[in-house]
């Protein structure tokens, strides 16, 4: 939960090997990332930015679908967000393959100090280098996580349409590494309508 109120959240696709998870092993699994993820990304949120949830949902063969999730009232350990709630660093995913459009991309809710700024539209080179750093470590962590009945994982995007026609089977593709940009961006209308 934002300092102004809205809601974010940031999703992610993993590969893993094939199985039937229950709902007990779904939340020891939706447990394990959600550690991963704040382990990565906890410390650039604001200390007035709260994290409330974590989920996984599992998608099997033959319409399988098993969801975990861990509840949480964590706060951010960075200093305290003073931009609106809307205003964020992207993080693109690179990934061995091209497309028009819908490349994938998390609009992390960072809170952004002075001194990370170059002007008021990018920011520093080392922070930059750092969010980087970050993304390639949640790769890094997330590919080397495993839990029962889960034998492995792999970070990526799913790709659900070829030529605005819907893939009969969606196709995953593994990220690479973490690629930012210098500009501050907006999560526009990601947080819903004013």
């Amino acid at each position: 939960m934002a300092p102004g109120g809205g809601a974010w959240a940031n999703t992610f696709w993993m590969a893993s090997t094939v199985a039937n998870p229950t709902p007990t092993q779904m939340n020891t699994i939706a447990s394990g990332l959600y550690g991963l993820w704040k382990t990565q990304f906890q410390g650039q949120l604001g200390s007035n930015w709260t994290i409330t949830l974590g989920k996984a949902t599992y998608y099997g063969s033959a319409g399988f679908q098993a969801v975990g999730q861990v509840n949480a009232t964590d706060l951010g350990t960075g200093p305290a967000a003073s931009q609106t709630d809307q205003v964020c660093i992207v993080l693109s995913w690179v990934i061995n393959t091209t497309w028009r459009g819908g490349k994938p991309r998390t609009y992390l809710a960072k809170s952004i100090q002075a001194s990370d700024l170059v002007n008021q539209a990018h920011i520093q080179p080392s922070v930059i280098t750092a969010l980087q750093g970050i993304g390639n470590a949640w790769i890094t962590a997330v590919n080397g996580y495993s839990s029962a009945p889960l034998t492995s994982m792999q970070l990526g995007t799913v790709r659900f349409f070829s030529g605005k026609v819907p893939l009969t089977t969606p196709i995953f593709v593994p990220y690479v590494s973490c690629k930012v940009t210098s500009r501050i961006d907006t999560m526009r209308r990601r947080l819903g309508k004013g």
